[in-house]
């Protein structure tokens, strides 16, 4: 039997966000279940969220109990499907859906347009390439420039972008500028940072980083 959430003082008219918000995996079913073209079992649904089958049950569970989930038979099984035509999923979960799947293509759009000009290579790196990022993770931006003395435009350049994104979207950059040469020289000393930079970064700028390597 799954438990519903408490609800302050009982009052879900008043406080619907309370079941929407109520348990972490909510957020992560009705992402699945907004980008779904058809129904999808409760297996498919526990898979494309990324959560445990058990939690995806249960939250779906509340969801429909909301009125937030339609629920209908499917043969031996059942296919869950957001209703679009409620007044809460239309007016506010699925515009901050759609809001939510802009901001990364928006942060490199932005990286782009600011970096694009004058570097050989720019790319995003670490926890944030991997898929792995954390709310205090760091945005970390590898530009990769023909020779030195470049460095202080493109600080210049990041200070007002990077005020930019701590402002809008809390987000902390970390820059690294390097030469071609300085890139070239720490890959083939086998330095491992270096490696895994041009192994895992998802260029947003210039040629792809594992081609700007000095034969």
């Amino acid at each position: 039997m799954v438990r519903p959430l408490k609800v302050a003082q009982g009052k879900f008219l008043l406080r619907p966000l309370n079941v929407v918000f109520g348990a972490p995996s909510h957020v992560a079913l009705l992402r699945a279940l907004s980008g779904a073209g058809r129904g999808l079992t409760g297996r498919e649904v526990a898979r494309a969220a990324g959560v445990a089958q058990r939690a995806a049950m249960e939250g779906l569970a509340r969801l429909e109990g909301a009125g937030l989930v339609r629920r209908t038979p499917a043969g031996r099984a059942y296919l869950y499907e957001l209703r679009r035509d409620h007044r809460l999923v239309r007016g506010g979960i699925l515009p901050l859906l759609d809001l939510e799947a802009e901001i990364r293509t928006g942060v490199f759009a932005r990286l782009r347009e600011t970096f694009g000009k004058g570097v050989v290579s720019g790319c995003v790196f670490g926890s944030t390439a991997r898929g792995e990022e954390r709310p205090e993770s760091d945005l970390d931006i590898l530009l990769i420039v023909e020779r030195k003395g470049e460095e202080d435009l493109l600080q210049k350049r990041a200070s007002r972008l990077f005020e930019e994104f701590r402002r809008d979207l809390g987000i902390r950059p970390s820059l690294l500028v390097l030469t071609r040469g300085e890139l070239t020289n720490r890959y083939r000393a086998a330095d491992e940072f270096t490696k895994n930079v041009v192994r895992e970064g998802e260029t947003f700028a210039g040629k792809p980083i594992g081609t700007v390597i000095d034969d």
